[in-house]
């Protein structure tokens, strides 16, 4: 996974204006300006890298009706194209990108991270009021 490291260009690097990351094995932090943090995984399956972000745990999910939650993530799908929500099996709200790992490179890795880790952290803020990654 060092592969992802070198397209970062190294342990620390700026996604984008106000979007830092710090790369460890199987997971990047990215801070924003205001302090706030989303932790993105990334683990490669086949010939792909999926790059995944947890939006809300499982106690905040059961405080949410399950319609609302259904709607809400329909919503957020249809608002991003790059980035997919969706109810995760061990009761999380995720999101995540996915991307042929062979193809992958610099300038559109940092454009994905910073593009999940915005979007995961706005539905987070939207269902919990929480930074909690």
């Amino acid at each position: 996974m060092s592969h992802i490291k070198s397209l970062l260009g190294g342990v620390r690097s700026q996604l984008a204006a106000g979007l830092d990351a710090e790369w460890e094995p199987r997971r990047i932090t990215v801070t924003f300006s205001n302090g706030r943090k989303q932790v993105i995984r990334y683990r490669q399956q086949g010939d792909s890298y999926i790059f995944t972000s947890y939006v809300a745990r499982p106690a905040a999910v059961k405080k949410i009706q399950l319609k609302s939650l259904a709607r809400r993530i329909l919503e957020r799908n249809r608002a991003t194209e790059v980035v997919t929500f969706g109810l995760g099996r061990n009761g999380r709200v995720e999101a995540w990108i996915n991307h042929r790992a062979g193809s992958l490179q610099p300038g559109e890795l940092k454009f994905y991270l910073a593009v999940l880790a915005r979007e995961a952290d706005r539905f987070e803020y939207l269902l919990t009021g929480k930074d909690v990654n």
